[in-house]
């Protein structure tokens, strides 16, 4: 983007609240960016060297040049982060219903980001969030700023063996009596403690959740993704005061899991899914139709 000319309201109201929230002036002119971040950097600079002492002089200009070449990379950083985050708007955006104090958070974290493939994510973030404030809470920001590379394989892998119910509240299909399973999409049990201790998933070493159904409907609808949606139907037992439990496994995701696991790309289920037809699904429920909607 060379100027704003033609961009929508949307765009224009998010690029205000994140200057008016934080500071932080979005500048798409890429020729002017660098000048901008260094002349406002030089200010802080100049009287850093103001205060020095002459025989400190060498250091304190080491110090400020450091000053700037930080607030520089800050900059482009969180331009280039915001540039991710604007064809991802949608057209119902309310930008303007933003926290500042999320807007705050999300700017430091961002702003350190330099990694291409990692400015993605948090443009992702934005975006969602602009388009549906609550769609990413602090819990979770401060979680992906703190993600090792390992923890974001480990996230990956868990994400090709989850499914939805009714489009919320995800869960994993690795059950502690199916160890293939868990081989198959490459964590081990512990993997599953680490991301149980950062706080992406709730894993239960014995026992399985419950979901507690009401006898109408009779039937679950998992989703895969947003083309797979399959029924589930109970085997018959399971009973409890006309309702039916239907058996979840033992890892659940967390509200923050749940949140980062829309930031995965390209996950593959058709593991996952030729698992829940076999005869090794160990759950008190069979799947009874596959759809692509």
């Amino acid at each position: 983007m060379e100027d704003l000319t033609g961009v929508g309201k949307i765009v224009t109201t998010l690029i205000e609240k994140i200057s008016d929230a934080t500071g932080v002036v979005y500048e798409p002119r890429r020729i002017k960016r660098k000048a901008i971040a260094e002349a406002e950097a030089k200010v802080e600079v100049d009287k850093i060297l103001a205060q020095g002492e002459i025989d400190n002089k060498p250091l304190i200009e080491r110090a400020a040049n450091r000053m700037l070449q930080k607030a520089v990379s800050q900059q482009e950083n969180i331009e280039a982060v915001i540039e991710g985050a604007i064809p991802q708007l949608e057209d119902q955006s309310k930008p303007e219903n933003i926290d500042d104090d999320w807007l705050n958070l999300f700017v430091d974290c961002a702003e350190k980001v330099s990694d291409e493939g990692v400015r993605k994510q948090w443009s992702k973030v934005l975006a969602g969030e602009a388009n549906k404030t609550g769609s990413f809470k602090p819990r979770t920001l401060s979680l992906l700023a703190n993600m090792s590379a390992g923890d974001a394989v480990l996230l990956s892998k868990l994400a090709c063996g989850t499914f939805s119910i009714n489009g919320h509240e995800f869960y994993a299909v690795i059950p502690s009596k199916v160890s293939d399973f868990s081989d198959t999409i490459g964590l081990d049990y512990g993997s599953l403690a680490h991301l149980h201790d950062i706080g992406i998933i709730s894993f239960k070493t014995g026992g399985s959740f419950m979901l507690r159904q009401s006898l109408k409907p009779f039937e679950l609808l998992l989703h895969m993704d947003d083309r797979v949606v399959i029924k589930a139907k109970p085997r018959g037992i399971g009973w409890f005061r006309n309702n039916f439990d239907f058996e979840m496994g033992n890892v659940k995701l967390t509200e923050s899991g749940e949140q980062l696991l829309r930031l995965v790309e390209n996950v593959e289920r058709s593991t996952l899914l030729d698992f829940l037809c076999s005869n090794r699904n160990p759950y008190n429920w069979k799947l009874m139709i596959s759809r692509l909607d």
